[in-house]
C-alpha cells in the first residue's frame, strides 16, 4: 500500500524540554490511523510538524513520496485541525467553513450544511462565542467537508457529550468507507475508539513505542491472573507488567505471542489469561498499570 504521510527521523525540543526524539512513521493511504499518547507525549507537536506548521529541529516529512520541504504544493492534500484553533476575535462560524471551502477543492458543501444541522451548529454565530464542544463540532464538519485525501484531526472529541460524539464517530466512519481517504486521529478517548481506529501509533517519553494493527495487538495482548507465586514460575514472568493485587490475587499485563501451548501450560498451573481490551493495552504501554 502506498505511503500517505512519512516522517523521518523527527526531533524537536522546546527550550530545554525534548518533546520528540528521532520519530520516524510512516502512515499508509486508506487507513484510519490512532496517535495516540499521554498529554505532553508530543502528538500536537507531531502534528503540527506533519503540517508543515511547525519546522522540526531535525528530520523531514514526506507526503505521498515527497519531501514537503521541496513542494509546498504537497500540503493540498492534507487537512489538518487542531484541538485549539487560533480564529480572529470576530470570525463567525460561517466564515470559517468558507475559509476551508476555498483551499480544499474536494470541500464538500452540501456535506457541510447536512453536518452542520446534525450538530446543531448556527453559522451565522462567532466563534469566540461557541462552548468548548461546539467548537470541537466546527472542527469535525470543516475537517471532514473539505474531503482532502489526507485528514489529520487533534483530539476532536473535546468537549463533546456523548451524543455529540457518536455522530462524529458514525460520520467518520460513513466518510471514511465513502472516499478511502486516510485519516488521522490523535486522541485520549481509547476506549471509543478501538473499534474504530485500525492502525494505532503511542508515543510515550518522546518515542515511538507502539506502531501496529489494532488487531495484532490485541491478539498479543492478556491479562494474567492468580497466586503471585505460581505466575512468577513461569518462563516469560520478567515481560510481564504487574497491574494489582487483590488478596492473594496479583494481575499482570504481558504482551506478547502466545501459541495454544502456551496457554494451555499457563492454565494447568492454576492461572487464568484471558486477552485484554486496548485501553488496558495504552496504560501499560505507557507507562500506566491501573485498569
Amino acid at each position: 500500500m502506498r505511503e500517505a504521510i512519512r516522517v523521518e527521523n523527527i526531533s524537536h525540543r522546546f527550550g530545554k524540554k525534548n518533546v520528540l526524539e528521532d520519530i520516524s512513521v510512516t502512515f499508509e493511504e486508506g487507513k484510519i490511523y490512532g496517535l495516540l499518547g499521554r498529554n505532553g507525549s508530543g502528538k500536537s507537536t507531531l502534528i503540527s510538524i506533519m503540517a508543515n506548521q511547525l519546522i522540526p529541529d531535525s528530520g523531514k516529512v514526506f507526503v505521498n513520496g515527497e519531501y514537503i520541504g521541496k513542494n509546498m504544493d504537497l500540503l493540498e492534500n492534507i487537512c489538518t485541525v487542531k484541538e485549539k484553533e487560533t480564529f480572529s476575535s470576530d470570525s463567525r462560524v460561517k466564515d470559517i467553513f468558507n475559509v476551508y471551502s476555498l483551499f480544499f477543492d474536494s470541500y464538500d458543501k452540501e456535506y457541510e450544511k447536512y453536518l452542520t444541522k446534525k450538530f446543531n451548529i448556527n453559522i451565522k454565530k462567532g466563534y469566540t462565542g461557541l462552548s468548548r464542544g461546539q467548537k470541537s463540532a466546527v472542527a469535525i464538519i470543516t475537517a471532514l467537508s473539505a474531503n482532502a485525501p489526507i485528514t489529520v484531526l487533534d483530539e476532536p472529541t473535546v468537549g463533546l457529550d456523548e451524543a455529540n460524539r457518536k455522530i462524529f464517530y458514525d460520520e467518520l466512519i460513513d466518510r471514511y468507507s465513502e472516499t478511502g481517504n486516510t485519516y488521522i486521529i490523535a486522541t485520549h478517548m481509547i476506549g471509543e475508539m478501538e473499534n474504530i481506529i485500525e492502525h494505532a501509533v503511542i508515543i510515550d517519553e518522546n518515542k515511538v513505542v507502539l506502531d501496529e494493527d489494532i488487531s495484532d495487538t490485541l491478539e498479543k495482548s492478556y491479562i494474567v491472573s492468580g497466586n503471585e507465586e505460581d505466575i512468577r514460575k513461569l518462563e516469560f514472568f520478567d515481560d510481564m507488567k504487574h497491574i494489582s493485587k487483590v488478596g492473594n490475587t496479583d494481575t499482570y499485563f504481558i504482551y506478547r505471542n502466545m501459541n495454544d501451548d502456551d496457554i494451555k501450560n499457563i492454565r494447568e498451573n492454576n492461572i487464568a489469561i484471558e486477552h485484554t481490551d486496548y485501553r488496558t493495552v495504552f496504560l501499560n504501554v505507557t507507562g500506566g498499570g491501573q485498569i
